[in-house]
């Protein structure tokens, strides 16, 4: 594990008996965390018939009929309460491997993706002391994407370069070159959960649409759990921001309404479509007020 410079193992075949997570619980100890436990099941029926396949090309003296038998044995008295144990620490990830290989991939990828979340809301409306609580109670780890990508373009990067033409054109930034930086982000994260705040947003017209940006998101980063959008009145606004807001100040802030609507508005009603979306009227309300009408969606 040290020696390949990785952080991230997918361990096969071990361990397979008590003798094997005590020596594990030894020599590795905290210096890793074990994540979960992938537990593919199916019939022995389906596994002899798949076994037996392969013995016909794989050469292996074990892929016959009463060596497997006496595996399926094997496994039944020391490997499965191997399993059991890391069961009742909450951490099997049980996968039905009895169809096709393309059905298992499906069932399994999204155990290996990040849980993701989307909040919006114009200038005042709550967002930063929202995902403070989202991140404090339910492990979510905030990601402001327009800071992620301000920082790129200024890296000196090729990737960088592109994002800080889209940038100064007021264009939005292209799916192939704003989802590696998201991908980077959630990467260099130890969370599993993220919030993701600034994106998608349509900021110009024609492709990535808003729909474009949301498939691309599920398809390349991991599922979307849902949408939270938060409302408020200006008055409201204004005292989140500090109180008497200068004429500007004011400005800005109805500013950042028509912003919303022209950037977030086509999200939310994509799902909104799926019914994965959830306005919250902040007014009157104290954060974890809010918090509570919106953790439904998020939990």
């Amino acid at each position: 594990m040290a020696a390949s410079g990785g952080d991230r193992f997918l361990i096969d075949g071990f361990p397979r008996n008590f003798d094997n997570v005590k020596g594990w619980e030894r020599v590795i100890g905290d210096k890793a965390d074990v994540l979960g436990v992938l537990f593919y099941d199916t019939a022995e029926d389906v596994m002899e018939r798949r076994l037996l396949e392969r013995g016909k090309t794989s050469g292996r003296v074990d892929d016959n009929a009463a060596a497997i038998v006496q595996r399926f044995a094997t496994f039944q008295e020391t490997s499965l309460p191997v399993i059991e144990h890391y069961a009742a620490a909450g951490l099997v990830r049980r996968v039905d491997a009895s169809g096709s290989p393309d059905v298992v991939y499906a069932a399994t990828r999204p155990l290996f993706q990040p849980e993701l979340a989307l909040v919006a809301g114009a200038a005042g409306s709550g967002r930063g002391v929202f995902t403070q609580l989202a991140g404090l109670k339910l492990g979510y780890h905030r990601l402001h994407v327009q800071q992620l990508l301000r920082a790129e373009a200024a890296s000196g990067t090729a990737l960088g370069a592109r994002i800080a033409d889209a940038l100064a054109a007021g264009v939005t930034v292209p799916l192939d070159a704003s989802l590696p930086v998201i991908r980077a982000a959630i990467n260099e994260s130890s969370a599993r959960r993220f919030l993701l705040d600034g994106f998608p947003r349509v900021v110009s017209d024609g492709f990535p649409n808003a729909h474009d940006q949301c498939y691309a998101l599920e398809r390349e980063v991991g599922p979307v759990k849902g949408m939270v959008v938060l409302e408020a009145g200006l008055d409201d606004r204004k005292k989140r921001v500090g109180g008497a807001a200068s004429v500007g100040e004011q400005a800005a802030l109805l500013r950042s309404v028509d912003t919303f609507a022209r950037e977030k508005l086509p999200v939310l009603r994509h799902y909104e479509a799926q019914g994965k979306a959830l306005v919250v009227d902040t007014a009157g309300r104290t954060p974890d007020q809010v918090f509570a009408a919106a953790s439904a969606i998020l939990a």
